[in-house]
């Protein structure tokens, strides 16, 4: 995601910056809005099998390993409303990603874009059969030691039904 509110960067927008784009890799950095046409055009265009979110959190201490979706957001009047009036409650990741001593297991993704945007992947790969997962980043999170966290990610999310 680009920058948003008060912080004039992003560390998923930098992170992504040292990941190389490759014939199996595609990055897309999206603005922070609650824009479903953003997402699925997207999704809709790229058509993938295996889907990695990345997102800020500005106060966790570790990467968040994002195990759930909610079917909630909050709208600009900070009111909690549903993101799909006909979707479950909630949508599990797929994706099982790689626990360190840097990371938590987490199953709230909050109800912010963040949220908005795994549960949006979830329904698409309800109905495609694709995989996902979602990693919330802290802030501050040190790049070097995010890059090779991801770089080990992506090798095990590239391994999944070879």
């Amino acid at each position: 995601f680009k920058p948003y509110a008060d912080y004039n960067e992003n560390i998923s927008e930098q992170v992504l910056s040292r990941i190389s784009a490759t014939d199996t890799i595609v990055k897309k950095v999206y603005d922070v809005r609650f824009d479903a046409e953003m997402f699925n055009r997207t999704l809709s265009k790229l058509r993938p099998d295996r889907i990695l979110g990345l997102g800020q959190h500005p106060r966790a201490r570790k990467l968040r390993i994002e195990r759930k979706a909610k079917n909630l957001q909050n709208d600009t009047n900070q009111t909690v409303m549903p993101i799909s009036a006909t979707g479950p409650a909630s949508i599990n990741a797929t994706l099982a990603l790689p626990k360190t001593a840097f990371t938590t297991v987490t199953y709230n993704a909050g109800t912010y874009v963040c949220n908005y945007s795994m549960y949006l992947t979830g329904q698409y790969c309800r109905q495609s059969g694709a995989r996902f997962g979602f990693i919330h980043i802290p802030r501050n999170q040190d790049l070097a030691r995010l890059t090779d966290y991801l770089d080990l990610v992506l090798d095990r999310i590239a391994e999944v039904n070879e």
